[in-house]
């Protein structure tokens, strides 16, 4: 199952988000990734911050520590299935994302969160994107370019 796991950067303490339609777990310290394999251990294994893994809204409470993100996808994205190709969130639940996304670059005292997508069926290349704005990163989304099993520097600025 697709999985989505996103690093804030020189992060000291993991932000607990409240009010989110969908599970998240946060880590500090050793930045370990939930995806088993993890296509992006090694980029991981290099940084410094807190590490977030996004779930779907059935594992809210439970005390999951492993999550998939399927049910946060969009239909057109779910269509895709097995081989999902482009990466789009439900609209419901892009506002919460866009807000995890906006406050960890806040908190990133060297303003980049890394934000990975984890799809074993997906296309079997691995790809390491430079540095985008999160404005970028959206724009991806919208027109369908954002992918699976890529990593994306997400950064305040523009390129």
């Amino acid at each position: 199952m697709p999985s989505i796991e996103i690093v804030c950067v020189g992060q000291k303490k993991p932000q607990r988000f409240r009010g989110i339609p969908f599970a998240i777990a946060s880590e500090g310290g050793v930045i370990r990734s939930h995806h088993h394999p993890s296509r992006f251990q090694r980029d991981f294994d290099k940084l410094v911050g807190c590490i977030y893994h996004l779930g779907c809204p059935h594992f809210l409470g439970t005390g999951a520590r492993v999550f998939e993100v399927y049910d946060l996808l969009s239909m057109r994205c779910r269509n895709q299935w097995p081989k999902l190709i482009f990466l789009e969130f439900e609209h419901m639940y892009v506002p919460s994302i866009k807000k995890i996304m906006i406050t960890l670059l806040k908190q990133s005292p060297i303003d980049i969160v890394v934000f990975t997508s984890n799809y074993r069926f997906g296309q079997n290349k691995t790809k390491r994107n430079e540095k985008i704005s999160l404005t970028e990163f959206w724009s991806l989304h919208q027109s369908k370019r954002l992918r699976f099993n890529e990593l994306y520097n997400l950064t305040k600025g523009i390129r």
